[in-house]
């Protein structure tokens, strides 16, 4: 009995330091930072991902924005001015240009250089433009001082500066100060997807490869101007040449 007796104790003594042994082994190492859960989920943070997640923290929800490099503005940093037509800035310079001349000037520019124009893809971006030049300057801030043939809106002269870098700047400094949560060098790798439906993504960081859950997922992250091989492939004739993009407008999220 007492040869059992000891028998039973070193097989609990032996149990307890087996367990105790698998508790110290989890987590597995490759199972990264546990999964995060927001409203929202955006990728990319150019000038289209920075304005999706100002009206979405607008609305109230939690957003969690992604960009792959360590600063923000993607292509939309690069250019000098903006186009639009029938804002209010124009009213208060003086400048007599609606939206439907920057509809009829644009569709006459996409006509020259593609035989496939759309008309309606034409009208929703000219019909937006005064609105978003309006926001730009009232909201965010943004210097807007002059216009050049009725459609090109810069900073100020004096400011020596491009109008879209002191906006997305300016774009920036707000949505974290709305309490966005804005994680660079973290790139979303994997969409995840339940039932037919999009329901986070699998991102990369500086801390490791996770998975944030999310209730929407809005993709921001650019074109492929920038890889060889896309644009040798669904842009042939584009093939080889020089791009104003920036070198990681990859299209990862196509």
């Amino acid at each position: 009995m007492k040869r059992l007796t000891k028998s039973l104790s070193l097989f609990l003594l032996l149990a307890m330091i087996f367990s105790l042994t698998a508790c110290v082994k989890t987590p597995p190492v490759d199972e990264g930072p546990e999964a995060v859960e927001t409203d929202v989920l955006i990728i990319g943070a150019g000038g289209a991902g920075l304005t999706a997640a100002f009206f979405a923290r607008d609305a109230g929800k939690d957003v969690i924005l992604l960009e792959k490099r360590a600063f923000t503005g993607g292509n939309s940093i690069l250019a000098g001015k903006f186009d639009a037509g029938g804002s209010k800035v124009h009213d208060e310079l003086g400048v007599d240009y609606s939206a439907e001349d920057h509809y009829n000037d644009t569709f006459e520019e996409v006509g020259q250089a593609t035989e496939a124009a759309d008309p309606d893809f034409v009208r929703n971006f000219t019909s937006k433009g005064g609105a978003i030049i309006d926001w730009l300057k009232d909201v965010i801030g943004a210097p807007i001082g002059r216009i050049v043939n009725g459609k090109e809106i810069y900073a100020p002269l004096e400011t020596g500066e491009k109008l879209t870098a002191e906006a997305i700047v300016l774009l920036t400094e707000r949505v974290k100060e709305m309490g966005v949560d804005l994680r660079l060098e973290t790139a979303g790798t994997k969409l995840l997807a339940e039932d037919g439906k999009v329901v986070g993504a699998e991102v990369k960081g500086p801390e490791g490869e996770y998975t944030i859950k999310a209730k929407a997922v809005i993709i921001a992250s650019g074109g492929f101007a920038a890889s060889d091989s896309l644009v040798s492939k669904y842009a042939p004739e584009w093939g080889g040449t020089p791009t104003s993009n920036t070198d990681e407008t990859t299209g990862d999220g196509i």
